[in-house]
């Protein structure tokens, strides 16, 4: 079964890489085992993110080393970027950008120069949409944990200097993106962890909005219980993608292909989830007709 991975994270710590100065051969090596384990996994094609620091630069360098596989995502900082530089990006070969932890609202009008000019340029937007993860957790762990806890701190320091919340990132705004820019073509990332009804209403009646599936065991749990696909959202409107790790790849689509078959779904189906729709999004095939 072909595979298009529509959220996998250049493999370098988002935080380490705000210090990393350039690229070198250690971040050559990582995009080449992140190419082999993709290769292993039946990945032909994939969104490669981009970060902060440099990160987007090791994923231009990426693109421009497998052109054959990866399309990418550079990040934004839609707080302190201005909308100008989504032209760089395009000119250097990025196919959408990464939107997450603002400041304001999604839909906030000051955000509005960014999408129109996405939409001009004709790059993807991806966006977090829901509840931000943690480092711990405390579905399974215990938040008395003085190890955890220490854990925990680290990661909320590091969250507090976004000056975000998850408020900021709820799939509602994307309704009124979508509304206001109709021709922008539009992701929402883990479908709206924790509003996912919410999130497959919003697909079902706004042409460019879409969601993935990232978010691993829990995100596709909830999804596969629900029995959200086919019933709540379309298989026209869903994505594939793991948001994990290299070698995790293998072992998440063999389980996703595995849920799938499971809810019932055609080969059709299935592989509009796990190829052609990304596909389509960023160009490599076709629209129907």
């Amino acid at each position: 079964m072909r595979v298009f991975e529509s959220h996998i994270h250049f493999p370098i710590d988002m935080y380490e890489a705000e210090f990393t100065e350039k690229i070198n051969d250690v971040t050559l090596r990582l995009t080449d085992n992140l190419v082999e384990n993709m290769i292993k996994s039946n990945v032909v094609k994939a969104a490669l993110l981009g970060g902060r620091g440099k990160v987007n630069e090791m994923v231009k360098e990426a693109i421009h080393r497998y052109p054959e596989i990866f399309v990418g995502l550079a990040y934004i900082d839609i707080d302190k970027d201005g909308p100008a530089i989504l032209n760089y990006y395009k000119e250097s070969g990025f196919k959408g950008v990464k939107i997450i932890c603002p400041n304001y609202n999604y839909d906030e009008e000051r955000y509005y120069p960014f999408y129109q000019l996405a939409q001009e340029l004709g790059l993807v937007a991806l966006f977090h949409t829901g509840v931000i993860g943690n480092a711990v957790d405390y579905l399974v762990e215990s938040p008395f944990d003085k190890k955890l806890i220490e854990i925990s701190r680290d990661f909320e320091t590091k969250i507090k200097r976004f000056n975000t919340s998850s408020r900021f990132m709820l799939p509602i705004y994307l309704d009124n993106i979508a509304l206001k820019f109709p021709e922008l073509k539009i992701i929402g990332a883990h479908l709206g962890y924790g509003m996912y009804e919410l999130s497959c209403a919003i697909a079902r009646f706004r042409r460019n909005v879409f969601f993935d599936l990232s978010g691993g065991d829990v995100v596709r749990r909830h999804i596969t219980e629900k029995r959200l696909i086919g019933k709540e959202i379309s298989s026209y409107k869903i994505l594939y993608a793991s948001d994990g790790l290299p070698d995790k790849l293998y072992d998440d689509i063999s389980i996703w292909e595995e849920e799938l078959y499971k809810m019932g779904l055609s080969e059709k189906e299935i592989d509009n989830i796990m190829y052609l729709n990304a596909a389509r999004i960023y160009g490599v095939e076709e629209p129907e007709g």
